[in-house]
Parts: C-alpha cells; structure tokens; sequence
C-alpha cells in the first residue's frame, strides 16, 4: 500500500512541475497535492456540482504563502488561512471572481 502510495505522490509532483499553469490542472488534482502537502492541516468544501468552493489552511507555520494551486478551485468562495506564516497577500487572490471572503486570523 506504502508503495503504490508513493507512486501515486510521484505522478502528482511529476505532473505539478511539468505543468506550468495550475489552473490547467483539475480541482481534484490539486486537491490531492495539498492533502499530501499538508495533510490534515488543509480542508475543502466540496459543492453539490463537485466544485470546491472553500478552503482552509490551519495551523501550518512553515506556509508562508497563499499557495498559488487554488488558482485550480475556479469557483472559491472563502479562503481561511488561520495560525499559519503569511505575510502577503498575492495579487494572485484578485482572481478569483466568486470570493466573498478572505481570512488570515494569526498571521505575521
């Protein structure tokens, strides 16, 4: 099981850096990157039509940037990044058509 795991994280990161634009990659590929970047430190909402429409980071103090995959999640509503080390916030974020709200409670 360990190995096919690992096979699997292979794939993902060999697809992420041959990939140059994250928002050609499908929300549940990068969804799968970030539980395997963050694991359980990392939540989604996941709609009824199966788009993700918010995320959490929590708890991460080595993420010190808003990641530039949910550039993947087209339809985002909320991003929460809570107890984590960011210090800016990307012009990136201005993207994002749909969001409503953008949460960095204890951050630098």
């Amino acid at each position: 099981m360990k190995i096919k795991r690992n096979i699997y994280l292979i794939a993902i990161l060999f697809l992420l850096t041959n990939c140059t634009n994250y928002r050609d990659m499908t929300e549940q590929e990068i969804k799968e990157y970030l539980d395997n970047q963050y694991g359980d430190n990392v939540n989604y909402k996941t709609e009824k039509d199966g788009h993700i429409s918010k995320v959490k980071f929590v708890d991460i103090p080595s993420l010190k940037e808003i990641p530039e995959e949910i550039l993947a999640f087209k339809k985002l509503e909320e991003i929460k990044i809570l107890n984590c080390g960011v210090t800016e916030i990307p012009e990136f974020i201005t993207e994002f058509s749909e969001l409503k709200a953008l949460r960095l409670n204890n951050n630098p």
